[in-house]
């Protein structure tokens, strides 16, 4: 597993860099430092799965995943930044699932 972000504690100081490979002493440290939750890569990202190419998604099939995912966010305000972009991502991850 490798490191999505750089993981600091409290005040700031780097524990460890993005991109760094994640061992059994990382982890102790990060405990260590209260540090609960940290962000890593998918597999995919990892080891550029897919030849290190994203696969494209027509706008149009995008628009129309997006419209069948609506009713999973119906309870939320998809005018709101952070779930306009998780529903995006969701229909995408979706229509390029269904291929």
């Amino acid at each position: 597993m490798k490191l999505a972000v750089d993981v600091r504690d409290r005040t700031g100081r780097l524990l460890a860099s993005q991109g760094t490979l994640l061992t059994a002493q990382h982890l102790t440290v990060f405990r260590t430092w209260g540090i609960k939750t940290v962000d890593i890569l998918d597999a995919g990202e990892e080891d550029g799965a897919d030849g290190g190419a994203q696969r494209s998604v027509s706008e149009e099939d995008l628009a129309a995943m997006a419209r069948k995912m609506e009713v999973f966010f119906r309870l939320v305000d998809l005018e709101h930044p952070f779930f306009k972009e998780l529903l995006r991502l969701a229909a995408y991850r979706q229509a390029v699932n269904d291929d």
